[in-house]
Parts: structure tokens; C-alpha cells; sequence
């Protein structure tokens, strides 16, 4: 089965309602409902959709790979907002940004400082 330009629909309204709404989570669920509904079959009832909405989701809370994810992603939150709210994030900045003179100074310096925090 071809969808062709409705594969493009969950993320782009994932990203519309991220916008506009300046949050994540709930334009996330919105965009992978919208992606349930298209893979849902054509004559399916509205509950049809919805319940497999919550199979995906819940076989991928359950998944083990899923949760040692989902686990450092909270961890690595956490350890950022330990470090901005002692204000070592604050102190940090500023002692790199003053030895950044460039714009291609301060793009290294993200790159640096990314690959130091994931590896």
C-alpha cells in the first residue's frame, strides 16, 4: 500500500502544533495519532484507530531497549537540571564564551560541548 503524501502528514502536524503550542509531548501524541488514523483501514471505526494508538505505544513502553532509552533520556534531563539550577550551566557559558571570537568559534563549540555531554 502506497501513501505518498500522507506520510507526511503526522510529522508536519507534530511540528505545526509544536510551534504553536511551544510544547512536545501532547504535538507528538497528536502526530502519531494522525499516523494511526492513515494506517488504519479505510473502513474502520474511530475506536479502531485509538486502539491501536494505544498497542504501539504501550509495546513500546514495554520493550526493554525502549525503556533503557526512555531511562537516559530522563537521567541526562535530570544531570542538566541539577547543573542549571546549582548554576554550573550558567558559570560554564561564560568561561567558554569568552574565549569564542568567531562564528565559526562558537559552532565548534556547540559540537564540542555535544559530543562531551553523549559521549
Amino acid at each position: 500500500m502506497e501513501y505518498g503524501a500522507a506520510s507526511l502528514l503526522p510529522p508536519l502536524v507534530a511540528i505545526l502544533l509544536a510551534i504553536l503550542t511551544r510544547q512536545v509531548v501532547l504535538p507528538l501524541l497528536f502526530g502519531v495519532g494522525v499516523g494511526a488514523f492513515i494506517l488504519s483501514p479505510q473502513d474502520a471505526t474511530w475506536a479502531e484507530p485509538i486502539s491501536g494508538l494505544v498497542i504501539a505505544i504501550w509495546n513500546s513502553v514495554s520493550d526493554h531497549d525502549h525503556l533503557l532509552a526512555l531511562a537516559f533520556s530522563l537521567l541526562l534531563g535530570a544531570m542538566v537540571g541539577v547543573l542549571e539550577a546549582g548554576g554550573a550551566m550558567e558559570d560554564l557559558v561564560t568561561k567558554v564564551a569568552r574565549r569564542i571570537k568567531s562564528r565559526r568559534g562558537a559552532q565548534t563549540m556547540i559540537a564540542t560541548t555535544g559530543l562531551a555531554v553523549f559521549f
